[in-house]
């Protein structure tokens, strides 16, 4: 009997959960574009194709006015190499990006090499200004809206993922079909072959556009925690709520550092699954040998 290293996957949402900021806020600012009039004139554009009867989701909403800016001339020469300049200034929270390779120290540690951990970002926002982010060398998988380029510019929408979309990257995490081609999503795997089970699995994220992930993890075993901003009121109020409802196991202050309740509850609750499933690999040994006779 093989057995291969135990993989404890962390996923986060982005904004507002690793950052506090929207992404995109760093191409306002270069380009001089005031951020809340873009959401304005966003939410303005739904409301216009809602009113002719076309369903237009948030996300192709905003990621067509970036294209329209670019054609008019307002994002002169936005590439994704440009937002991966950009994303270097992203903001982040205390602690990060720092938490991610101190937790893989946590790990080994404890394990050396019996245990791998993981780091995801499953977010609505824009790839290569995460990739471009402190945090970006630090993450396994970035999951999260592309374009195409045309001429040296965005052009196309090549990728855009929405919420529920969120919750089938888990999935592929779950599959490995994230890095094995030859897996679909929709393919039948056995649960002694998927690479993650969904026990291993922790989603964290801020608020109700992730619900849909923290239900995922609430419903099969995983582990759902949400992150509320420090003095705000109204973040704290939905973290208790999602609590209260039951769509979450546990909650954490914007706070990242070692020892802090966030970095304690996400460290420890993959320290002590990987603990019970090592307990379980020993007890299936111990249950498969059949003894020699002694002398």
């Amino acid at each position: 009997m093989i057995y291969q290293p135990i993989i404890i996957a962390y996923v986060f949402d982005f904004d507002k959960t690793l950052s506090p900021v929207y992404m995109q806020k760093v191409i306002f600012d270069h380009f001089e574009v005031d951020e809340k009039q873009f959401w304005i004139e966003k939410e303005a554009y739904k409301r216009e194709c809602i009113s002719r009867g076309i369903n237009l989701d948030d996300e192709h909403a905003y990621l067509n006015l970036m294209l329209e800016r670019v054609e008019n001339g307002q994002f002169p020469g936005l590439s994704n190499q440009l937002m991966r300049d950009l994303g270097a200034n992203l903001p982040l929270y205390d602690g990060l990006p720092e938490f991610f390779p101190w937790m893989k120290e946590q790990y080994h540690s404890e394990f050396s090499a019996e245990v791998k951990v993981e780091f995801y970002v499953d977010t609505s926002g824009i790839k290569p200004l995460v990739e471009g982010s402190p945090l970006g060398k630090s993450l396994d998988g970035i999951f999260a809206c592309e374009f195409d380029e045309k001429d040296g510019v965005i052009s196309r929408i090549a990728h855009t993922v929405d919420f529920s979309r969120k919750r089938s990257f888990l999935h592929e995490i779950n599959k490995e079909t994230n890095f094995n081609p030859l897996i679909g999503v929709n393919d039948k795997v056995p649960r002694q072959y998927r690479r993650v089970p969904f026990e291993n699995l922790c989603y964290t994220g801020d608020g109700a556009n992730d619900i849909v992930c923290f239900n995922a993890m609430t419903g099969s075993g995983g582990h759902a925690h949400t992150i509320y901003q420090r003095g705000n009121k109204q973040s704290i109020s939905s973290a208790l709520q999602l609590v209260k409802d039951k769509r979450v196991h546990t909650i954490g202050p914007d706070d990242y550092l070692p020892n802090s309740h966030t970095s304690d509850i996400l460290l420890h609750w993959g320290l002590l699954r990987a603990e019970q499933v090592l307990k379980q690999r020993k007890s299936e040994l111990e249950d498969a040998l059949s003894k020699g006779p002694g002398y």
